[in-house]
């Protein structure tokens, strides 16, 4: 993949183990981040199978040295027990983001990444 420069940057959010993470916790691994929501129905379990399939390919020291981290983009729903349960099923040791809508709204634009909510608000 192609590095992409002024594309990211360090932030802090919520996790769904009950402790805040900051990108700057894991400058020693690769991390593998992953905008989406617990309540989509195809593309993010999906993605995050694959994900949970190609860590289980690695070696444990190459294991050690990756986080997968997923900011959910649905702060209405995804509250960090229900994020954690989700992700447990993919992978114990993925860990989950959630946070005010400011900040993850902010952590999206560092990376680029585009979304909208397309269901009616009540």
């Amino acid at each position: 993949m192609p590095i992409l420069k002024g594309i990211g940057g360090d932030f802090t959010l919520q996790s769904s183990k009950g402790y805040e993470v900051s990108l700057s916790d894991y400058q020693d691994k690769v991390v593998m981040l992953f905008f989406g929501y617990t309540n989509c129905p195809d593309i993010c379990p999906t993605t995050i199978a694959h994900i949970s399939q190609m860590i289980k390919t690695l070696t444990p020291e190459q294991r050690k040295r990756v986080q997968v981290l997923f900011i959910s983009i649905d702060t209405d729903y995804d509250t960090p027990e229900h994020l954690n349960k989700y992700l447990e099923y993919f992978d114990p040791s993925f860990i989950g983001l959630v946070d005010e809508r400011e900040k993850i709204d902010h952590v999206a634009k560092l990376y680029h990444a585009e979304y909208s909510k397309l269901a009616n608000e009540k």
